[in-house]
């Protein structure tokens, strides 16, 4: 039996991601995930999908980390102009134990609408693995993007809020 739950840490709650007049089929990205694992053993990542609400419609169609150059790092912290050449896929980063809390990775996500409406998610869900356990992760970074046309009202945020 593991002495823990799962290994990795979602830390404190994060902001609620806001996109307004997102065209359908236009992608929104999110750079505000750090991933932690402040646990004794490295974790490798495999996915993230959202901790869906109200997202039917909503996908990620991707996941990268920057490559850790100090151009690159800064560069996620606007991740809509990234290069592509500052882009790590998600799937199969190694997340080295010991990581601690306010000092991870940043996980940039992208998304895309396929359908016009206002889409609600509560945070994200990160799948990795330990070997061959298996394991998903919450993190509480939730999200609110509205389609052109859609109008996106602040008691859309406040709903994410409550939960």
């Amino acid at each position: 039996m593991l002495p823990w739950n799962a290994p990795m840490d979602p830390g404190d709650a994060g902001d609620i991601l806001s996109f307004h007049g997102i065209a359908v089929g236009e992608r929104g990205t999110d750079g505000a995930l750090w991933v932690y694992n402040p646990s004794r053993v490295d974790v490798t990542l495999d996915s993230v999908s959202l901790a869906q609400r109200d997202a039917q419609g909503l996908k990620v169609v991707d996941a990268w980390l920057p490559v850790p150059t100090q151009r690159c790092i800064n560069q996620a912290a606007d991740p809509s102009n990234a290069p592509a050449a500052c882009h790590r896929p998600m799937e199969g980063y190694r997340v080295p134990a010991g990581t601690p809390l306010g000092n991870g990775p940043r996980l940039v996500v992208v998304l895309e609408a396929e359908r016009p409406g206002r889409y609600l998610s509560p945070g994200f869900v990160i799948h990795y693995h330990v070997g061959l356990l298996q394991y998903s992760t919450t993190y509480n970074n939730g999200l609110v993007l509205c389609t052109e046309g859609q109008g996106c009202p602040d008691s859309l945020v406040d709903q994410v809020r409550a939960g």
